[in-house]
C-alpha cells in the first residue's frame, strides 16, 4: 500500500509540472478526451426535436474545452450502452454517474456536482403508497441499468419492468401500461410536462438522493484531477448563466402593501407580549439564580470533602468522554515519581496531563482494548437507542488485568471500566503488581510441595523403566552368545526397548512440564491432553492405591487460558480426593456400621470432560447445542469422606479450613477459585457427607476455531528419496540417524558444527533437499546457522532437533521459516514423515 501511495503522489507531481509547462507553452496537457454520457436526462442532457444533443452538461463541457484547450469528444447514448463503452475502454470519462460500492471497485469518482432526488410516482387512482412495504405487490417501471434497480431489489421490490430510457417510462405511463414508476426528479417533471400528464400522477415518497459524479477507471486518477481543475477554472458567472438558461430563473414577486401592514402589526403585538414575558422571566431568573448559587456553594463544599477522601485512595480514577478526553482524574501520590521520572519537574504535568499519559499507556499496552470496548459499547448503544422504550443504565464493560511498562518499571493493573452515561466513562485501575507476585510465589511453593509428595513414586517408575531396559539388553547379549537371534525375536526385543524408552521419555517430560515455573501467559491448548498429564503426575503417588477413570471428550477440547496453573489446580483436586478416600477407608475400618448401604466403591476417582450450553433464559447449564454460550465442564467425583452440608457455603473463604475437606494439599480452594475466574470460568462443589464429593469446573469454549490437524498418527516408517544435510555435534547420533535414514532411501550429508555445515552446504547446494539442524552447536547455534543458509539461497524445508524442550532459543526461531521442531528422544517414524 505504501508503494502505491508513493507512486500516486509521483503521478500528481508530474501532472503539476505538466500543467505548469502547458500554461507556459499554451499547449493542452491532453490533446483530446472521450466522454460518454446518458442521452436522456433533461435538462442536463437530451435530444431535441432537431435530433441534436443539447442540455446543461453539453454547454458545460464546451466551456471546459475552451478553458483547457483539450478537445472533448462527447458520446451521448442510452445509459446501458454508455456503461458498456466505459467498461470496454472506448471512453476516458463517464459523466452523470451515481456512486455505489460496486462501482467504487472499478471507478475513481470526482466530487459531486449535483444532488438528485429519486422518488416513486403513482397514478392518482392509486392511494396508500407511502413506503416500501406498501409498494410490495405493485409492478414498478424503472430504467434499465439505473442504480434504482438494485435499491428496489434490496428493499424487497422484485416486480419490475425495465425500460431503455426515462422518456420510454413516461410514455408508457401516459399509455396506461404502468401505474407506478421511478424516474429521477429533474427528468420526471420534464417529461410529465412534455406529455401533459402532470395532473394524472403524484409523488409518493423519495427513495433516496443520489449525486452526479464524473468518473475514470481506477489507476487514471491524474486524468480525473486534470478534468476537475478545468471545471474549477470555469468562471462562476458562466455557471450561473448556464443554470438560468437550462433550469430557469426565479421571478421575484411584490407583496401587496396591506399584507406588509398586517405583518408589522403582528410583529408589534408579539414584541409587546415578549417584553411582558421577559419582565416576568427576569424576576423568576433572579430568584432561581440565587437558589442555584446556594446549590453551587453546597456542591463545592461536598466536592472538597470528596477530594480529601479520594486523596487517600491508592487507585487511579479517571473520568473521561468517549473520545478519551479527560474530564476528571485522581493520580495516587505514591505513583508520581514513577510516571514523572522522565520529566524535569512534576510541575510540568498536572493531574489531567498525567491521567492522559496513563490512559494512553494502558490502552497501548492492552492492544487498544479500552478504545475497542468503548467503540463496541457505543455501537451497541446506538442500536438500542432506536427503541423508544430504551432507558440507559450504568454498566461495567471491562474488567481485565493489564501489564504496563513505565520507564524501567513493570506494573500489573486490574482495570475496571464503567459506562456512567452514553458519553461518560469511569476507569478505576488498581496496582496489583505485588499481589500477583505473591500469588505466583505461593503457587510455585505449593507446586514444589506437591512434587515432593510424589517424588518416591516418580523414582519407582524411573527405576522400573531402567530395569526393563537393562534386562532386555542382557537378554539380547545372552541370545547372541548362545545362538543366532531370529528376526522375529530381535524385533520383539527392540519393540520392548522402544516402549521402555518412550515410557521414560514421557515420564521425564511430564515432570519437566509440571515443575517449570508458573506462567501468567495464556495460550491455546487441548484440555484432554492437560487432564492426561495431570493424571500422569498424580499417579506417581496414587498408583496401585486408587483407580483413576477419565472419560475424555470425543474430539480435541481446545481452550485459551493458563494451562500450567489449571493443571496444578486439577492435580491438587485429585490428590485431595485421594486423601478423602483414604480418610473414608480409615473411618470404615473403625466403624463398619457407619457405611451400611453405601453403593459407590471407595477406591475410585471419576473424571469427565463434556461440552454444554448455558441457557440465557433460566441461567442454568443445559444440553442445548443451539445456544451461543458453550462451556467445557470438567467434573471430578470421588467416593471419599465428603463435606458436611454446613461447610459447603464456606469452602471458598480464604481463612476457612476443616481437616479432611477441601484442598488440603497443593493450591487452596480460594486460590483455585480466583485463578479459574481469571480464566473466564467458574467452579462449583457439591457433596454428601460420608458418601461422595463432586467438583465441577466450567471453562468457556473460547477457542472453537482452532485447527484440529495438529494430531498426527505415526504408525509406520515412510520411505523416500533425496539428499539430507544433518548437523549435530554428537557423532553417535549423526551416525545412527545416518544409517536409519539411508535404509529409508535417503542420501545423508554429515556435519558436526556450523562451519563444517556451511562447507558441506556450499559443495552440495543444488542437491540438498532438506536440512536437519541441532539447536546447540559448538561454534554457532542452530538459529544462526539457519539464517546463514537462508541468506545463501537455501529455500528448502528445515527441521530442528533438540533435547532442550523449553530452551529460550526456541523463541528465536518462531519468526523464522522452520518446517518442524522435533524433541529428542524421538521415534524415527516421526522423523521419516
Amino acid at each position: 500500500m505504501k508503494i502505491k501511495k508513493i507512486f500516486f503522489f509521483i503521478q500528481i507531481f508530474f501532472i503539476i509540472i505538466f500543467l505548469g509547462l502547458s500554461s507556459n507553452d499554451n499547449k493542452p496537457f491532453i490533446e483530446s478526451i472521450r466522454v460518454v454520457i446518458d442521452n436522456n436526462y433533461p435538462p442536463y442532457i437530451f435530444i431535441n426535436e432537431d435530433k441534436e444533443i443539447v442540455g446543461y452538461l453539453v454547454d458545460l463541457w464546451h466551456e471546459w474545452e475552451k478553458i483547457t484547450g483539450t478537445k472533448v469528444i462527447l458520446n451521448a447514448t442510452n445509459w446501458i450502452e454508455a456503461q458498456k463503452i466505459m467498461q470496454s475502454g472506448d471512453a476516458d470519462v463517464i459523466d452523470t454517474l451515481f456512486f455505489n460500492e460496486e462501482r467504487a471497485k472499478i471507478y475513481s469518482f470526482s466530487k459531486a456536482y449535483a444532488t438528485i432526488d429519486v422518488p416513486i410516482f403513482h397514478h392518482n387512482s392509486i392511494t396508500g403508497i407511502a413506503d416500501f412495504k406498501s409498494l410490495k405487490g405493485f409492478v414498478v417501471g424503472v430504467k434499465e441499468g439505473d442504480a434504482a434497480v438494485d435499491f428496489l431489489k434490496k428493499n424487497g421490490i422484485l416486480d419490475l419492468i425495465l425500460y431503455k430510457s426515462y422518456e420510454d417510462i413516461i410514455s408508457s405511463a401516459k399509455s396506461g401500461n404502468i401505474k407506478i414508476f421511478t424516474v429521477d426528479a429533474p427528468c420526471a417533471y420534464y417529461y410529465l410536462n412534455k406529455y401533459n400528464i402532470t395532473e394524472n400522477f403524484s409523488e409518493a415518497f423519495t427513495m433516496y438522493s443520489g449525486q452526479f459524479h464524473r468518473a475514470v477507471k481506477k489507476g487514471n486518477e491524474p486524468l480525473l484531477q486534470y478534468i476537475e481543475n478545468g471545471f474549477q477554472k470555469i468562471p462562476k458567472t458562466t455557471y450561473k448563466i448556464l443554470q438560468n438558461k437550462w433550469f430557469g430563473k426565479t421571478i421575484s414577486r411584490r407583496f401587496p402593501t396591506r399584507y406588509i401592514l398586517i405583518a408589522l402589526i403582528i410583529i408589534l403585538v408579539i414584541f409587546l407580549i415578549a417584553f411582558l414575558v421577559i419582565i416576568i422571566l427576569r424576576s423568576e431568573v433572579k430568584r432561581r439564580t440565587q437558589q442555584l448559587n446556594d446549590t453551587i456553594t453546597e456542591l463545592k463544599n461536598e466536592k472538597k470533602i470528596t477530594e480529601y477522601i479520594i486523596d487517600f485512595f491508592p487507585d487511579f480514577i479517571v473520568l473521561f468522554a468517549k473520545n478519551l478526553e479527560i474530564m476528571h482524574s485522581h493520580i495516587p501520590s505514591y505513583f508520581y515519581d514513577s510516571i514523572c521520572r522522565d520529566n524535569d519537574s512534576k510541575e510540568k504535568n498536572n493531574d489531567q496531563q498525567l491521567a492522559e499519559k496513563f490512559l494512553d499507556l494502558l490502552d497501548e499496552s492492552s492492544g487498544n482494548t479500552i478504545k475497542i470496548e468503548i467503540e463496541h459499547f457505543v455501537k451497541n448503544l446506538e442500536t438500542k437507542e432506536k427503541n423508544e422504550h430504551f432507558e440507559f443504565e450504568s454498566i461495567k464493560i471491562l474488567d481485565n488485568d493489564i501489564k504496563l511498562h513505565i520507564n524501567d518499571d513493570t506494573f500489573l493493573f486490574n482495570v475496571r471500566l464503567f459506562a456512567i452515561s452514553t458519553n461518560t466513562f469511569l476507569l478505576i485501575s488498581q496496582n496489583v503488581t505485588d499481589k500477583a507476585y505473591l500469588e505466583r510465589k505461593l503457587v510455585q511453593k505449593q507446586k514444589l510441595e506437591m512434587i515432593g509428595n510424589f517424588s518416591s513414586g516418580l523414582a519407582h517408575d524411573i527405576n522400573n523403566i531402567l530395569h526393563s531396559i537393562l534386562s532386555i539388553s542382557s537378554l539380547i547379549k545372552m541370545s547372541i552368545d548362545d545362538e543366532p537371534i531370529s528376526k522375529e525375536t530381535l524385533s520383539e526385543y527392540t519393540n520392548l526397548l522402544e516402549k521402555s524408552a518412550l515410557k521414560g521419555k514421557n515420564t521425564i517430560e511430564t515432570l519437566l512440564y509440571f515443575s517449570r515455573g508458573s506462567s501468567d501467559e495464556k495460550k491455546i491448548f487441548d484440555l484432554n491432553k492437560m487432564i492426561d498429564n495431570s493424571i500422569e503426575v498424580s499417579l506417581f503417588q496414587l498408583k496401585r492405591k486408587v483407580e483413576l477413570i477419565f472419560d475424555k471428550f470425543e474430539n480435541p477440547a481446545f481452550f485459551f487460558g493458563q494451562e500450567n496453573i489449571l493443571e496444578q489446580i486439577l492435580i491438587s483436586i485429585i490428590l485431595n480426593s485421594f486423601d478423602a478416600i483414604l480418610e473414608k477407608e480409615k473411618l470404615k475400618s473403625m466403624n463398619e456400621e457407619l457405611f451400611k448401604g453405601v453403593q459407590e466403591p471407595i477406591n475410585k476417582i471419576y473424571i469427565k470432560l463434556t461440552k454444554k450450553s448455558f441457557s440465557k433464559n433460566d441461567q442454568k447449564i443445559t444440553e442445548n447445542e443451539e445456544d451461543n454460550l458453550q462451556w467445557w465442564c470438567l467434573t471430578i467425583r470421588d467416593s471419599g469422606v465428603g463435606i458436611k452440608k454446613d461447610d459447603l457455603d464456606h469452602v471458598f473463604n480464604p481463612f476457612y479450613t476443616t481437616k479432611g475437606q477441601g484442598l488440603g494439599k497443593g493450591l487452596s480452594l480460594t486460590t483455585a477459585y480466583n485463578i479459574i475466574k481469571e480464566n473466564g470460568g467458574d467452579i462449583q462443589i457439591d457433596s454428601e457427607y460420608m458418601k461422595w464429593t463432586e467438583i465441577t469446573i466450567f471453562l468457556p469454549c473460547n477457542a472453537k476455531n482452532f485447527g484440529q490437524d495438529v494430531f498426527i498418527d505415526l504408525t509406520e516408517y515412510e520411505k523416500g528419496e533425496g539428499t539430507i544435510l544433518m548437523v549435530d555435534d554428537d557423532i553417535e547420533i549423526t551416525n545412527v540417524t545416518k544409517s536409519i535414514l539411508e535404509k529409508l532411501g535417503y542420501t545423508i550429508l554429515i556435519a558436526n558444527n556450523g562451519e563444517e555445515a556451511l562447507k558441506v552446504f556450499f559443495n552440495n547446494k543444488e542437491n540438498i533437499d532438506l536440512a536437519i539442524l541441532d539447536l546447540v552447536l559448538p561454534d554457532i547455534n542452530g538459529p544462526q546457522l539457519l539464517r546463514s543458509l537462508r541468506v545463501n539461497g537455501f529455500d528448502k524445508k528445515i527441521i530442528f532437533c533438540t533435547g532442550f524442550k523449553d530452551d529460550e532459543r526456541l523463541v528465536d526461531i518462531q519468526n523464522l521459516d522452520v518446517y518442524k521442531v522435533i524433541n529428542k528422544p524421538f521415534l524415527f517414524d516421526e522423523l521419516s514423515r
